[in-house]
């Protein structure tokens, strides 16, 4: 019962920390694929997806350009909701881009 349970448990730690970091890395990518975590798996697919489709209808320069046009956007965005904070409501944060 609890016993064996615990005993379980505890083998499984042991096995994780003897393995080596190139088999943690494909237990993560099998856990991405068969969609274990759910939310994390729905954003990486979303954005390959996006990357895919978006590589499809246009040429690469104009989908690196594309996406790095969105990147700056969404800095900006932050950016602007930091300042927005910081000067109306009075809620200081750190700025993880300075």
């Amino acid at each position: 019962g609890e016993q064996t349970r615990h005993s379980i448990i505890h083998l499984q730690k042991r096995v994780k920390e003897m393995l080596p970091k190139q088999v943690l890395k494909f237990i993560a990518a099998t856990n991405l694929i068969y969609w274990k975590n759910p939310v994390e798996s729905g954003v990486i697919f979303g954005l390959l997806l996006s990357v895919i489709i978006t590589f499809m209808f246009l040429s690469s320069l104009a989908a690196i350009s594309f996406w790095l046009l969105a990147f700056l956007v969404i800095v900006g965005l932050y950016k602007l909701y930091n300042y927005v904070m910081v000067t109306f409501v009075g809620g200081i944060r750190d700025d993880v881009f300075e």
